[in-house]
């Protein structure tokens, strides 16, 4: 069955910080599938000089997802993990073709 709520985040980390994202990262592949409402997440890196990090999430709902972005937010997470990003996230929401 297709997830009824699929986000595609990329993530371009500063290059003085790419061993702590990576250990960030390898975090985020394990805790993610707990959340409830998170059927899984997969976890990619690009190859080549300039790492991006994408991040393919499947949610059972978008309200189940928002509540995981403001918990990151209130506890200050997703602070934490802008900091070590060269540029601002991108993020989409996709549908099924």
């Amino acid at each position: 069955m297709f997830p009824a709520h699929i986000v595609h985040v990329t993530l371009t980390p500063d290059p003085a910080q790419l061993a702590t994202f990576h250990t960030a990262m390898e975090g985020v592949r394990a805790s993610l599938p707990q959340v409830s409402g998170c059927e899984g997440v997969r976890v990619l890196r690009t190859e080549g000089p300039t790492p991006h990090y994408i991040l393919v999430e499947d949610w059972q709902s978008q309200i189940q997802h928002q509540a995981h972005l403001d918990a990151l937010i209130a506890s200050g997470e997703w602070t934490k993990l802008e900091s070590m990003l060269s540029q601002p996230p991108q993020s989409w929401v996709l549908s099924k073709v």
